[in-house]
């Protein structure tokens, strides 16, 4: 139990260290496009 948790916290990290820079570049193209 204690592993499903811990792919469930990984997954989760691995998918905010992703979205974090989509998001950055998604404001950046919004700034510049605007």
């Amino acid at each position: 139990m204690a592993r499903v948790i811990a792919a469930i916290f990984c997954l989760a990290y691995i998918a905010l260290a992703l979205s974090v820079p989509a998001l950055i570049v998604l404001a950046l193209v919004k700034y510049v496009f605007s």
